[in-house]
Parts: C-alpha cells; sequence; structure tokens
C-alpha cells in the first residue's frame, strides 16, 4: 500500500522534470560549434540554464557591460558571436554594450516558438558585421529545427537563419 501511495507523486515530479524545456539552447548551441573553431569564443547573454556551450562545444564568456573587453575580444580573441538565450533577449538590451552591439552585429539565426500571439522568440545568434535589425527577417522563410516533446504535447520549433 505504501508503495501505491508513492506513484502519484513520483509521476508528477518525473513529468514536471520532463516538461522542463530550455528551448533552443541546443539549436543555438549546434550553429556556434559548426560555425566557430575548436578554439574560438564566443559571449553568452543567458539565464540559469547552459545548454548552448555544451551543445557548442566551445567556451563561453558573458557579455560584459564594458566595451573596451569586448573590443580586446574582437582584436584578440577573434570575436564573431553573440548568443543570447530567453532570457539573455532581454537583459543584454539593459547593458551599456547594446548600442555597440546593435552597430556592429546582425542577426544570423533566430528561433522561435509559434504561440496564438505569434512568435515568441527564445534564441538569437548575432555575427559579427551589418547591424541589428529585425526588418531582415520579413520574408524570410523559417524552418523547423526540431520538435520538442512534452508529456502531453509536441511542441515544434522554428528558426530564420539569414
Amino acid at each position: 500500500i505504501a508503495l501505491l501511495l508513492l506513484i502519484a507523486p513520483f509521476k508528477e515530479s518525473t513529468e514536471r522534470m520532463f516538461n522542463t524545456q530550455f528551448f533552443g539552447q541546443d539549436i543555438a548551441g549546434t550553429y556556434i560549434n559548426t560555425h566557430l573553431d575548436k578554439s574560438e569564443i564566443f559571449l553568452l547573454e543567458r539565464g540559469g540554464q547552459n545548454q548552448v556551450s555544451w551543445t557548442a562545444r566551445r567556451f563561453y564568456y558573458a557579455v560584459p557591460d564594458n566595451l573596451s573587453i569586448i573590443k580586446e575580444l574582437e582584436t584578440e580573441r577573434n570575436l564573431k558571436y553573440i548568443v543570447m538565450t530567453y532570457s539573455g533577449i532581454s537583459t543584454i538590451q539593459q547593458k551599456s554594450v547594446w548600442p555597440y552591439i546593435m552597430e556592429n552585429y546582425h542577426i544570423a539565426q533566430i528561433g522561435f516558438v509559434e504561440t496564438q500571439g505569434g512568435p515568441q522568440v527564445y534564441h538569437m545568434v548575432l555575427e559579427k558585421g551589418g547591424i541589428f535589425n529585425t526588418s531582415t527577417l520579413e520574408n524570410k522563410p523559417a524552418r523547423l529545427a526540431i520538435t520538442y516533446e512534452m508529456t502531453n504535447q509536441k511542441i515544434p520549433y522554428y528558426v530564420i537563419e539569414i
């Protein structure tokens, strides 16, 4: 009987773990892995989880709030990419370096989930060169990158690459 009483809490706990997904971090990591040499680094603005670096198999630095450090990394470490995960998309915009990033990095990849309210962006990969301009995404085809499986649903995840 005691074993039967434990089944419901165990099932709830298992489903909670299985349904915790960090959309797009694997996709961003794969993009970085295929676009950087093993010795190169990237910057990452993220929340609490970090699957991007794991999937990328590359070292990263957190996005500094110091322009001279970014310029030094561009010169000395050949910095080419900045990745933002879900919460990082809003936090990076609060940093003093954001205007520089907008003027010197373009969107290379953006990942999202379609919702009733429109696309919900979960990651962006910015590449050195060009300017940050979301209008470059207009009329670009989205492709299905992966379908995340939850206990009771499947969630398609799309990307646009420029």
